[in-house]
């Protein structure tokens, strides 16, 4: 299980926003990304890959 993609989209937008003066929206974007990796790391939980499969699924229909 490799790291997930949306993990390095959200660490770049936290990165991006705090060299920018957005703390705030650095800071969520920051919150976001250690909860992906904790949900990966302790359950195995993909949220990339079910997002994906949710979106998916409305897009069907």
């Amino acid at each position: 299980m490799g790291v997930p993609e949306g993990l390095f989209g959200f660490g770049l937008v936290g990165t991006v926003c705090y060299l920018a003066d957005a703390e705030r929206l650095g800071l969520a974007a920051t919150a976001l990304a250690v909860a992906e990796a904790f949900l990966t790391t302790a359950f195995g939980y993909c949220l990339d890959c079910e997002t994906y499969l949710f979106i998916r699924r409305f897009r069907s229909t």
